[in-house]
Formats: structure tokens, sequence, C-alpha cells
């Protein structure tokens, strides 16, 4: 997973399975990747998510943010400022329903 992280670029989307202490069971589901920041205090590199609605319009949902932190080449997953179980990060494939065509900015 971490060589998935690293290759992760603004406005690219990916899939993610994960848990949550609100529901033990995995979900899998889209996201936005936003921006990118490192802590040189801390040395921890975190990433912004931004959920993605599967909808007709295939828009960006107003949900809470979730966040990608690397630490010594550990991945952690948050919700918000709730922490989550990371079970997987993958790239939706182009013939799946989740993939969704994003023009560079």
């Amino acid at each position: 997973m971490y060589e998935t992280f690293k290759k992760l670029k603004f406005n690219q989307t990916v899939l993610i399975t994960f848990s949550s202490t609100f529901d033990s069971d995995p979900k899998e589901r889209l996201f936005k990747v936003g921006r990118r920041t490192f802590s040189k205090k801390y040395q921890t590199e975190k990433l912004s998510l931004t959920p993605y609605h599967l909808s007709k319009e295939k828009k960006l949902s107003p949900l809470c943010t979730f966040y990608l932190y690397l630490r010594d080449k550990d991945l952690s997953l948050a919700w918000s400022d709730m922490a989550c179980s990371l079970h997987g990060i993958r790239e939706p494939e182009s013939s799946s329903p989740y993939a969704v065509k994003t023009e560079a900015v």
C-alpha cells in the first residue's frame, strides 16, 4: 500500500476498502485525491480524500473529508478525526462502474 500511496496524484480517483467504529464490516468507497502535505516536525505526510458520490451526476459529496497519513512507511486512515481500519487501496479499472474520467487542472 505504501507504493500506491506514493503514486497517488491530485484529482485522481481511488477505491479504498476500510472499516470504522460505526460499522466493522469492510466497505469499499470511491474517493477523489486532494492536497498532499508534509509536517517536518512530526515527519508525517498527509493526503486529503473527498468521498465521491456514485449518483448519475458523479459529483463530490458534501460528507466529511478522509485523511491518509504516512508515518515511517506505516499507512493509516482517518475519517475526519476518527481512526479507521485501512484494508486496501486500489485504482478503479477502466471497465469498472467506479471509473471516473477526470480532467487535469
